[in-house]
C-alpha cells in the first residue's frame, strides 16, 4: 500500500518540530484543534439565558471546563446551575447531564416539577443522591466514564450542589478542648479543615483528566460565608475547599442578592394576610472573579430570577445592558434604538420580547462587544 502523501502543513510541522508532534498528548498550536478532533468532542460554547452572563463570560461557557458558582445563602446559585442544564441539553437531543444532590434538598415529585418549571429534560438528567464526596468521585470515575467510553454516552454537564455538604469517610467531627479551666474553649481538629481540602486536592487531577477526555461542562456550587470586613466596612467572603479546588476552576462566578426593597419582584395584584405584595423572585448581582476562558474577569450585572422559573426578564435586561455598553442611546427616560425613541426600558423591552429578530440581532451585537480587548490593541 501506497504510502499516504503528506500536506504541506504537515511537511512543514515536521521540518520545525521533527518527531516531537507525533508524540502523545503534544500538538502543534495552529493544528491542535483538528489533530483533538479525532480524540475527544469538539462542542460549540453554550450561552446563558441571561444576556449580562453571556457577555460576562466573553465567548460563552466551553465545554470541558469547570466552573464554581459561589454565593450568599439563597441567591440563585442553583437556579443558575439549572440554567446551565437546561442550555447544554438544547445543544444536542442526545446529550445527558448529571446532578449530584449532596445537600439531599430534592424529594419526589416535586424534585421532578421544580426541575421542569426552569427548562430541564427530565428525561435526559440523572440525580445523584449522596453526600460521601469519595462516593461520589468514584461514581463518576468508573461508573460514568464506563458508560462514556463501552456505551457511547454523551455526557454533557455535571451540576455538584454543593461542596460544603460533602463529606470525606471518617472525617473527625469531635470537637477537642483545649486551654486551662476558665481560659481554655473548643477549637476543631485541624484534621476536620483539611481533610476535605486535602482529599479535593489529591483527586481532583484524576478528575480534570475525566472532564478533558469527555468534554462535560462541570459546575460546583458552593455557599460564601462572611470572614470579616474591610476597613470600609464592605463584608469579606470566603469558602472552602482549599486553594486546589479554587485554581481548578476556569471560571469563577460570586452571586448575591441586592439590597433594598427594589431588589424584590413581586406579584403585581396579590397581596399576603398583611396587606403586603406577594415576593415571586429578586435580583441578583454577579461577579466573574475568574476567566481563563476570555475577557470577561472582573465583568459584574445583575439579573432577574423568578423562583420555580430561573432567569427571567432577558429583554429588560439586554436593553439596560446594551445602554450601558452605548449600543443603545439614553437619555434620561428615552432610549433610541435603530433610529427609533421610546420611552422607558419597558417599551423598548416590549419590541424585543415580540420580535425575536431584533432580539437576536441586538443580542449578537452584545457578543460582539463581549470580546473586546481590540480596544486597547
Amino acid at each position: 500500500m501506497a504510502k499516504k502523501k503528506e500536506t504541506p502543513e504537515q511537511i512543514k510541522r515536521n521540518r520545525l518540530f521533527g518527531d516531537l508532534c507525533n508524540s502523545e498528548n503534544t500538538y502543534q498550536a495552529s493544528t491542535i484543534c483538528n489533530d483533538l478532533a479525532s480524540i475527544v468532542p469538539q462542542r460549540k460554547p453554550f450561552l446563558s439565558s441571561s444576556p449580562s452572563l453571556s457577555w460576562g463570560s466573553a465567548v460563552g461557557m466551553e465545554f470541558g471546563t469547570m466552573e464554581l458558582l459561589i454565593g450568599t445563602k439563597s441567591s440563585g446559585k442553583t437556579m443558575i446551575a439549572l440554567d446551565r442544564i437546561k442550555n447544554i441539553q438544547a445543544t444536542d437531543p442526545e446529550i445527558v447531564c448529571a446532578f449530584v444532590d449532596a445537600e439531599m434538598d430534592f424529594e419526589f415529585q416535586s424534585t421532578i416539577r421544580w426541575l421542569e418549571s426552569n427548562g430541564v429534560d427530565t428525561d435526559r438528567l440523572l440525580i445523584k443522591r449522596e453526600v460521601n464526596i469519595e462516593k461520589i468521585w468514584d461514581w463518576f470515575l468508573n461508573d460514568v466514564q464506563t458508560a462514556c467510553r463501552d456505551n457511547g454516552v454523551k455526557l454533557g454537564g455535571i451540576v455538584m450542589d454543593s461542596i460544603a455538604a460533602m463529606g470525606v469517610k471518617e472525617l473527625p467531627s469531635d470537637l477537642k478542648k483545649i486551654g486551662s479551666k476558665g481560659k481554655g474553649g473548643f477549637q476543631m481538629n485541624k484534621q476536620d479543615y483539611g481533610a476535605k481540602a486535602n482529599f479535593l486536592s489529591r483527586n481532583l487531577s484524576f478528575f480534570r483528566q475525566f472532564v478533558r477526555q469527555y468534554r462535560p461542562f462541570v459546575t460546583f456550587i458552593n455557599q460564601a460565608r462572611i470572614k470579616g470586613q474591610d476597613q470600609v466596612g464592605n463584608d469579606i467572603y470566603t469558602t472552602n475547599g482549599g486553594e486546589a479546588f479554587y485554581h481548578e476552576q476556569q471560571y469563577r462566578w460570586f452571586i448575591e442578592k441586592l439590597d433594598g426593597k427594589n431588589s424584590v419582584i413581586t406579584a403585581n395584584g396579590t397581596a399576603d394576610q398583611f396587606g403586603n405584595e406577594v415576593p415571586i423572585g429578586h435580583k441578583i448581582r454577579w461577579i466573574c472573579e475568574k476567566n481563563k476562558m476570555g475577557e470577561g474577569l472582573g465583568r459584574r450585572g445583575v439579573a432577574d430570577i423568578i423562583y420555580m422559573k430561573g432567569l427571567v426578564n432577558r429583554e429588560k435586561e439586554i436593553v439596560d445592558l446594551g445602554a450601558k455598553l452605548g449600543i443603545i442611546e439614553q437619555g434620561g427616560a428615552w432610549y433610541t434604538y435603530n433610529g427609533e425613541k421610546f420611552q422607558g426600558a419597558e417599551a423598548l423591552a416590549k419590541v424585543f420580547k415580540e420580535d425575536a429578530n431584533e432580539y437576536n440581532g441586538l443580542f449578537a451585537k452584545v457578543m460582539m462587544d463581549a470580546s473586546n480587548s481590540q480596544r486597547y490593541s
